[in-house]
């Protein structure tokens, strides 16, 4: 048998971002660059970009432990990472 294709899901498979303080602190700086990159400066030092990205993600995860769905990666960022930005 030969594998033909993967799939993967959102939830920590692929993307993660440290399940820990530091190490979320520590993948703050490079967030912070991609979003620079696409032309989205925030105006938020390091600490204050961990916040944000933080507590949008317990609101995405609370509301997908709710309602047993995931949303796709775009959509969890633009609604609940930086909806309020």
């Amino acid at each position: 048998m030969t594998i033909r294709a993967v799939f993967f899901d959102m939830g920590g498979t692929i993307e993660t971002y440290g399940y820990t303080r530091a190490l979320r602190l520590a993948a703050t700086p490079g967030i912070q660059q991609r979003l620079l990159s696409a032309g989205i400066d925030l105006h938020l030092d390091n600490e204050q970009l961990y916040r944000v990205v933080s507590d949008g993600l317990e609101r995405y995860h609370q509301w997908s432990l709710k309602n047993l769905d995931e949303l796709s990666p775009s959509q969890v960022w633009r609604e609940y990472i930086l909806g309020d930005c």
